[in-house]
């Protein structure tokens, strides 16, 4: 009997292929989380892009191994989720992550575009010890994303005056509300009047305009 041929043999299986490409994923990219110094919407942002990037193979060792870069009290509560839940073949697993140090896995476009208002507009401070062209690059960094999202100055003009008026935070969502979440700068004048003129704070406490 002939001895089989090679191209009859059956194939050998590559049981370092899985090893190869996981060595080529860009662990060192994953960031680290230090409370009070990591801002946390920059954070999830990072995480975020990376489990879109990130082989579906491999989620299961994405989220256990940005759970160990968690320092100081964050990783407290890091340690309080099941394990199970962090390796899992989805993104669950770093939503939970940063459900748990206080961000928003699921944040909305609209909630992602008032958080670069604030940021662009009023949390932008160059640090004492920052460098001119390390503040320069931040500021840039945060209205290139405003202009990104297609951002006019009515709706800039819209935000200050809803931030920097004395209205109520329930004041200020039921006008986002009434108009969609949208920033327009005349329907919000429109609502703002309304919720300071006399007669609607008399009608919400109850009390007749008419002196007695």
């Amino acid at each position: 009997m002939p001895p089989p041929q090679e191209s009859d043999l059956p194939p050998v299986p590559d049981d370092e292929a899985p090893t190869q490409v996981s060595t080529q994923l860009p662990w060192s990219q994953i960031p680290k989380f230090v409370p009070g110094t990591t801002n946390v919407q920059e954070y999830t942002q990072k995480l975020k892009f990376l489990a879109a990037l990130w082989p579906t193979d491999f989620l299961d060792q994405l989220a256990p191994r940005a759970a160990l870069l968690v320092e100081g009290t964050a990783f407290k509560k890091i340690a309080r989720i099941p394990p199970q839940k962090l390796k899992v073949k989805s993104t669950d697993g770093i939503a939970a992550i940063v459900e748990a140090i206080g961000g928003s896995w699921g944040s909305t476009e609209l909630e992602e575009r008032y958080e670069f208002f604030e940021k662009s507009l009023y949390g932008t401070v160059q640090r004492n010890d920052e460098s001119h062209d390390s503040f320069l690059s931040r500021m840039e960094a945060n209205f290139v994303e405003l202009i990104a999202r297609n951002t006019t100055l009515e709706e800039v003009q819209a935000y200050v005056l809803l931030r920097q008026s004395t209205l109520s935070a329930d004041d200020k969502k039921r006008i986002l509300l009434e108009h969609g979440g949208e920033l327009k700068y005349g329907p919000v004048v429109k609502a703002f009047r309304l919720l300071g003129s006399r007669f609607f704070n008399e009608f919400q406490t109850g009390r007749s305009s008419q002196k007695k």
